[in-house]
This record gives structure tokens, sequence and C-alpha cells, in this order.
């Protein structure tokens, strides 16, 4: 392992997003990098940014407390907006309700963009969505059910139309495209499921597997990349790492690092995990620490790989590692 190189520290005014809270969400494509920035407190201060000079954009009729995830695919941005009910009430845990009328417009709904404006105006409802990708051309949105259960849909925006792909008890989770198939990362809790789960969607049948993982702690953030062939999950409390196969078969014995894992990326030569304060680079074959870097300043959220390109999400903003 090379030794740590001195801490990067980020200027506080680094790509800030004034009126913001929370960490932003990042989405890259063949229109460039774009930034969505929530606002917890107030939904009229939540924007979508181009990193491209000149660019930036400002939904008119704004979008809801949280901006949850975005991806690029079929000539589009695609957005997730939610009105941040499991964050100011309980989600039906014995609290206030939320109201029964949207704030804004835009909560609670998936929104298409080309070109930094937003083309889908009437949006298309869906429940609290939590995570969603763009691939194999549909949109995947996983979301709490008012069932109580968790959901992916696929939305075609050929024929407009909404499916139910899957449903469990669990909690929506991350959702990848690898090798063919769409991945959604979940805990389902027993006796109903297996702990840690992945399913695989077959966007073609629509048929669903499910393959049980070695983890099995509730309440244990776990991250999920992939480099479109292989998939990785991380571990926040024991800061393992384990490869995945396609056909869902665990590759080799997990890989650990000395902090907490909070997120994880990956490309074709390397895995690059964060926690709070350090960067580090894995070997994607036999999970070596090949690099680490200590960051000085705001404690980090997300890590994307774009290309050649490492972001990274704080809670003030993000930066270009």
């Amino acid at each position: 392992m090379r030794r740590a190189e001195a801490p990067t520290r980020i200027r506080p005014d680094i790509l800030q997003f004034p009126g913001a809270q929370g960490s932003p969400v990042l989405a890259a494509g063949s229109h460039g990098i774009w930034v969505l920035a929530s606002s917890t407190g107030d939904g009229r201060l939540g924007s979508i940014t181009s990193l491209a000079p000149g660019r930036s954009s400002r939904d008119a009729v704004r979008f809801g407390f949280l901006l949850n995830d975005a991806d690029q695919g079929m000539g589009s941005l695609w957005v997730i907006a939610d009105s941040g009910a499991c964050v100011i009430y309980s989600c039906g845990m014995g609290g206030d309700s939320p109201p029964p009328t949207p704030e804004f417009p835009r909560e609670n709904s998936l929104t298409r963009w080309v070109g930094g404006v937003p083309i889908l105006r009437g949006a298309v409802p869906v429940t609290s969505p939590a995570y969603l990708d763009a691939a194999f051309g549909r949109v995947w949105v996983d979301h709490w059910a008012d069932s109580g259960s968790a959901e992916l849909l696929a939305y075609d925006p050929a024929s407009d139309q909404m499916a139910k792909v899957l449903s469990h008890r669990g909690d929506p989770g991350p959702l990848v495209a690898a090798d063919g198939a769409v991945w959604e990362l979940a805990f389902v809790p027993r006796p109903v499921g297996l702990g840690w789960t992945l399913f695989r969607v077959d966007p073609s049948s629509g048929s669903v597997r499910s393959f049980a993982l070695p983890f099995h702690r509730e309440g244990d953030p776990l991250s999920l990349a992939t480099d479109g062939h292989r998939l990785y999950v991380a571990s926040f409390f024991t800061g393992s790492v384990i490869a995945i196969a396609a056909d869902g078969q665990r590759i080799g014995s997990k890989w650990h690092l000395p902090g907490r894992i909070v997120d994880i990326a990956a490309d074709r030569q390397s895995i690059w995990a964060i926690d709070n304060n350090d960067v580090y680079r894995l070997d994607s074959t036999d999970g070596a620490i090949t690099w680490k870097r200590r960051v000085a300043g705001p404690s980090m959220y997300r890590i994307y790989r774009f290309g050649h390109q490492t972001w990274i999400s704080t809670v003030r903003g993000v930066f270009k590692l």
C-alpha cells in the first residue's frame, strides 16, 4: 500500500448551493454532470444545477423538500422528489401525518428534464420515492408504497405507463444496472425475507431472483456499486466490502477497511470508498488498498466515479477529487 498523501483541504465555498440543506446528489451522462441540492427546511430553495459553464436551472414551480436521486438516460435527466414526510413526520409510526395536499407541485414524483428544462409537466406521481436508475429504455424507481411495503416500479416513457415489478416488506434500497439486469439492495425483515438481500430483475421478462447477503444487522447502512459487470456491497458498521458476480454468487472473501464505509463507487479497475474523512481506492481483484487520502473539511456523504473523475458530496456542497 502506498503511503497516505497530505490531506486534501476543501475550501468552505467550493461548489456550494445557497439555501440548500443536506448533501447534494450528482448524476452524469452525455449531457454532463448535474447536481441536485435539496432543501429540508424550505422546498422553494432546492435547485438543479449543471456543472457545465453557463448552464443551470431552477424549476419555477419547485420540487419538494428532498431531491432523493437522479440519473441520465434516454437523452434526459430523470429526477425524483420526495415530500420529506419520512424526515419531517413519522411515516405512520405514531406521529403526525403529512398534509393531505402537497405543498409543492413536484412532491412525490418522477420528473423528466431535457436541456435543464422539466418537460414532463404533470410529473409521474410516486409515493415517497427513494432511488432511481434509467436503463433498458425505462426508469426504475423504488419507493415506500401506501401498503407499508416497498415496491420497485418501471416507468416506460414511450407509453407513459408505470408497472410494478417487485414488492417486499423491507425498505427501498439503492439501484444499479449491471450485466443486463436491474439490481436492488434491500433489508427484508425476518421471517418474511433473508435479511440483507439483492433482488435481480430481468428487464425483458420481469422475472425476479433474490440472493441473500452475509450481512444481517438491521439498520446497517449498506452501499451498492457496480462496474457494469460485478456488483460491490459495503457495510457501514463492519467496514467490509464483498464482490458479487452477475449470477449472484459471491467472489472471494470479505475485504475490510479501517473505517466505517459511508459510500462506494466502482470502475473497471478499482473500488472507491469513503468514510467520514478518508478516501480509499481498492484493487477490484483482491480488495487491497492501493491509495488513501485524508480529506480535511466537512464529512463526506456520497462518492461518484464518472469516467476518470471522482466526485464527492458533502453537507456543504460537492468537490472533484
